[in-house]
């Protein structure tokens, strides 16, 4: 008789009979399978050859689309390396930048969240380019952006909470679900509040029901830091763009950042505060 997936929360892996091992896997499995659910298809790949549309069609970029998955996050590192090694080849003001723009409507958090920190610790330029989507677990994702995390006209950003495999979490109690959902909750809360976030986003997600999306506006995603950038880099990369550019051109820079954050469009803002630094 197969053993029912309830699970024993004080410590399910410790004994070493053939039940428990069973109630282990279930266990592992449930970890495994925390999603906020997609319906797209998915992949990471390196954009090294000029696109026809989206802000950073002249850039070399990661492209984060579809639907996130664990593995997406162990093809990362190499991706990454990719990127920074083809950037130092292109302007001194960009070298070893990473650009990474998202599409994707969800899928593994765990994976997500994997993804944000490796992004993080790359200090990535992550954005949500023209008429794109960033629901569901990719908040997870854009959240890891170290700078200039955009989010550009006609994207959406969209929040709901997490949900686990349904067929794994039906078969624990009203008891055991609620524990393992706080529990993988926390983890989801600690993760956003490292990340510089406000506390405020992580609420606002476990209030949506998971079978429905909330789309969120730029001043709402300004106010949780969705769009910004993390002060401690913030500071330390605009003193290194003063020494190298100067105050003034840094200045520039800054409204025409300011200006395309509004949304207004890349020509507008070019005609009214010149071109981008150099």
């Amino acid at each position: 008789m197969r053993p029912k997936c309830s699970l024993p929360f004080e410590s399910p892996c410790e004994s070493g009979s053939a039940h428990h091992l069973a109630r282990c896997l279930c266990y592992l499995a449930l970890l495994l399978n925390l999603v906020l659910p997609s319906a797209a298809l998915a992949d990471a790949v390196l954009v090294e050859s000029p696109e026809r549309s989206g802000y950073l069609q002249d850039k070399v970029r990661l492209k984060i689309f579809g639907e996130i998955r664990p593995e997406d996050a162990k093809h990362l590192p190499a991706l990454i390396k990719r990127a920074q090694e083809k950037s130092d080849r292109g302007p001194a003001s960009e070298m070893g930048m990473l650009w990474v723009s998202l599409d994707s409507t969800g899928g593994n958090v765990f994976a997500a969240m994997e993804i944000g920190r490796l992004l993080r610790a790359a200090s990535a330029h992550i954005l949500v380019d023209q008429n794109a989507e960033c629901s569901s677990a990719c908040i997870f994702v854009l959240a890891g952006g170290a700078d200039r995390r955009w989010v550009l006209r006609g994207a959406r950003l969209g929040l709901h909470r997490p949900v686990f495999e349904q067929a794994l979490f039906a078969r624990l109690s009203p008891q055991e679900a609620q524990k393992l959902y706080n529990s993988m909750s926390e983890r989801c809360r600690q993760y956003l509040d490292k990340m510089g976030m406000a506390d405020d986003l992580f609420r606002k997600m476990l209030r949506i029901p998971s079978q429905r999306v909330e789309y969120i506006d730029q001043k709402y995603a300004e106010s949780v830091g969705l769009i910004g950038e993390d002060p401690a880099f913030a500071e330390w990369s605009r003193a290194k763009d003063i020494e190298r550019l100067g105050k003034e051109k840094v200045r520039q820079r800054d409204n025409l950042l300011d200006c395309l954050n509004t949304g207004v469009g890349e020509d507008a803002c070019f005609k009214r505060f010149g071109p981008w630094p150099k």
